[in-house]
């Protein structure tokens, strides 16, 4: 079974549409601009504008995703977490490497596992490793393409939200 995230479109790198294994519209990402986070940083938005997380929306369901700081640098170490209704679903570090070492994603819950690269330059390619062996793979269907579009390979006992949050860190980790 897989999901396709993809970007909405070539003008707008803040929206992502999820798409089912039939190619069927089932949900979106939507990710504020960096001046709507900062925004809601420093708490100066209005009332009714976005609070600078970002929205999932899968099956009618809402979730959130969280992003926090762990430790400011210049590549600093940040912790990616999804949300419904305050509950936390998943957690994912991105741990910045020092020197020529690249920042390194490490899932804590639900799956305390780890991302191995496993594609090439051109295509890249990512398994999401747990405690009890491959969880899925994501990666990119073509060698180029306009869009930014990620498959996301699983079996069906995994719930899809945290999978489809996995893909999301993935991509901003190394895109």
């Amino acid at each position: 079974m897989h999901y396709t995230l993809q970007q909405h479109s070539i003008w707008n790198a803040f929206q992502f549409d999820v798409l089912d294994f039939e190619g069927v519209h089932v949900g979106q990402i939507r990710v504020p601009t960096w001046f709507q986070m900062k925004n809601a940083h420093l708490r100066v938005h209005p009332l009714g504008a976005t609070d600078g997380n970002i929205k999932l929306e899968l099956h009618g369901q809402s979730y959130e995703i969280c992003v926090e700081i762990l430790r400011r640098a210049s590549a600093p170490d940040l912790r990616y977490t999804l949300e419904q209704e305050s509950e936390v679903l998943a957690t994912i570090d991105l741990l910045a490497g020092h020197g020529l070492n690249r920042t390194k994603a490490y899932p804590r819950a639900p799956w305390n596992g780890r991302v191995e690269s496993t594609g090439s330059f051109f295509r890249k390619q990512f398994e999401l490793h747990g405690e009890t062996g491959l969880i899925t793979r994501i990666g990119e269907p073509h060698f180029w393409s306009w869009r930014r579009v990620l498959v996301i390979d699983f079996s069906e006992e995994h719930a899809v939200a945290p999978l489809l949050f996995a893909a999301y860190v993935i991509k901003e980790l190394h895109w």
